[in-house]
């Protein structure tokens, strides 16, 4: 990626680049690689800092290290969107709102039945979920190798 930086340092897609990057890293489990990404994003770009991708991955690498309170402050009162809203269930659930985390849960489920975060009905009938519909196991999978690399906490 600092290839193309260097290669074309005025072009407008390197924010949009850079993010990418930074959902690739987050996805590989690799926050120590996100989190800076996601900085030079906001430093280097002031106008990306209001992007609603941006506020969703900076919102997601604060729920993966952790912070699920600062990942709500993030996403704001009113998430936009099945995954800002889902993410935003998952830190209530973190946190111990499961009432409210129920709640957000069923605000998905209502209002954003297209999105892949939906369940159909075959898997509330207990069949295998759609490839596309695994996302909240995807993310504990990540949260899970990221526990297993910090280590036992003290």
């Amino acid at each position: 990626m600092d290839q193309v930086g260097e290669a074309l340092p005025q072009s407008p897609l390197i924010p949009a680049a850079r993010l990418a990057e930074a959902w690739n890293a987050m996805r590989r489990g690799d926050l120590k690689t996100a989190t800076p990404i996601l900085a030079h994003i906001a430093s280097a770009s002031p106008w990306m800092e209001k992007d609603p991708r941006v506020v969703m991955a900076h919102a997601t690498a604060a729920y993966l290290s952790d912070k699920p309170s600062d990942a709500l402050v993030m996403l704001g009162p009113k998430p936009s969107g099945a995954a800002a809203t889902y993410l935003k269930a998952l830190c209530l659930q973190a946190l111990g709102s499961r009432l409210k985390a129920a709640a957000a849960f069923q605000e998905v489920a209502e209002r954003y039945p297209d999105s892949p975060l939906h369940r159909p009905r075959a898997a509330r009938q207990g069949q295998r979920l759609p490839r596309r519909a695994r996302l909240p196991q995807r993310i504990r999978g990540v949260r899970a190798r990221l526990r297993a690399r910090a280590g036992p906490r003290s």
